[in-house]
């Protein structure tokens, strides 16, 4: 009993701080919300889930889709005090990756998931223990909202991931000014090679809160960062990544800001 009347509280909760937070937004600026709300709503859509891994250990997931990124909150309810962890990802069609980030920026588990209207089902991997499980989960209806993501107002920053101590990590910091992005990269390969992806570049047009490199120094080097409210998305274009990196090491990847 007391078990589902927090789980209840954190529904509670989450609702009550969005919805002040849409509301605020709304009297500061009404016609820039209702702009985006008009250009977003056939994209959107929220993902509310409670099941289990391996049958044992209790989950509850929510989280948005918007324009194929994912975005939202993950508790495991068998604590005492569930503490919220961030879940961020990409969407395939019915295909849902989604990674748990730490506030250091340290990913615990990585879901992949296979979603209709009334269950998901799946794998979660633990990538500092090698610990995988099966996950079940069946849709559930709240009063649930999340904020919109895809438009930040800010983008400078440190963002970052890591798998593991010596599994390999990347960190991106990011200085905006006037219309452009100026990008930062030290990325880093697992154990033993150790081996390094560092970049730094001049002021790149940042449009639609993308900004593209290319370079031909190395061989063909094409990639977009793609900047949301809390993360960033670095994918390369068409494969081309010769960019002169120490072998296997890369940029590519979801970074958390920090």
């Amino acid at each position: 009993m007391n078990k589902a009347l927090g789980i209840f509280v954190l529904f509670l909760m989450l609702t009550s701080c969005t919805t002040s937070e849409k509301e605020h937004e709304h009297n500061n600026n009404v016609q820039e919300e209702e702009t985006e709300e008009v250009s977003s709503e056939a994209q959107e859509t929220i993902h509310q889930w409670q099941g289990n891994l391996d049958g044992r250990i209790p989950v509850l997931i929510w989280y948005k889709e918007q324009q194929g990124y994912l975005f939202g909150s993950l508790y495991y309810t068998d604590q005492k005090t569930p503490k919220e962890i961030k879940l961020i990802g990409e969407s395939d069609s019915t295909s849902h990756r989604l990674l748990e980030f730490m506030p250091t920026g340290d990913i615990t588990g990585i879901w992949q998931l296979s979603t209709s209207s009334s269950s998901a089902e799946g794998t979660w991997y633990a990538p500092t223990t090698d610990r995988s499980y099966n996950v079940s989960a069946m849709h559930i209806d709240s009063a649930v909202t999340i904020s919109d993501f895809a438009n930040p107002k800010n983008i400078s920053g440190k963002y970052a991931y890591m798998y593991g101590e010596d599994r390999g990590a990347g960190s991106l910091t990011v200085t905006e000014e006037k219309g452009s992005a100026t990008l930062n990269f030290d990325n880093v390969t697992a154990a033993p090679a150790y081996n390094l992806a560092t970049l730094e570049t001049q002021p790149l047009p940042l449009i639609n809160k993308t900004v593209t490199y290319s370079s031909n120094e190395f061989g063909e080097c094409k990639f977009t960062v793609r900047f949301f409210k809390g993360f960033a998305v670095v994918r390369y274009i068409d494969g081309k990544g010769d960019c002169g990196f120490g072998h296997n090491a890369h940029v590519d990847g979801i970074y958390m800001k920090l």
